[in-house]
């Protein structure tokens, strides 16, 4: 089964209280760094938009920023764009990594263009899936196991996120 996650935002903004609730994709931080390795030198624009800040127990410094930012300036999306028209950006920094790190598990979203590439890439051109249930009923073993699986898949995929920041440390 699958939603866009344009319906999901859509429920919660209806449901709207005291927070602002979105849901991102989940990406693989491994395909970010792939594609800088392999347009490196020709990366001419990056642009990080985050969702400020995450709740779901993220605890690092970028949450913290993003909390501050949060608390003073009322914002619900912060953006960070880094330019270079000579395509000479240096992307492999740690401040990036933790932003890639975030972003990768379901905090935001990433864009790069290169030189000679009219076409932006993003984050959200490859999303990672896992599959749910088309029903789902509480009191059925066989839909909580499967609920349960799609959970430590998603820890598993948080876990290689964390692998591939670290993996990419600046030299």
């Amino acid at each position: 089964m699958h939603y866009s996650i344009g319906i999901f935002n859509k429920i919660f903004e209806e449901l709207y209280l005291f927070y602002v609730i979105k849901i991102e994709l989940i990406t693989s931080a491994n395909k970010f760094w792939n594609l800088v390795e392999e347009h490196k030198g020709t990366i001419r624009y990056a642009e990080f938009q985050l969702v400020s800040p995450n709740f779901l127990g993220m605890n690092t410094s970028t949450n913290t920023m993003l909390k501050q930012y949060r608390d003073q300036n009322n914002n619900e999306i912060l953006k960070v764009g880094f330019e270079n028209q000579k395509g000479k950006l240096k992307l492999c920094t740690e401040m990036i990594e933790e932003l890639i790190e975030y972003i990768s598990n379901g905090c935001g979203n990433w864009k790069l263009k290169v030189l000679g590439n009219k076409k932006t890439i993003t984050s959200e051109t490859a999303p990672l899936t896992i599959s749910l249930p088309k029903i789902f009923d509480e009191n059925q073993e066989e839909s909580q196991r499967q609920i349960q699986s799609a959970l430590i898949q998603i820890e598993g995929i948080e876990n290689a996120n964390k692998k591939d920041a670290r993996k990419n440390s600046v030299d």
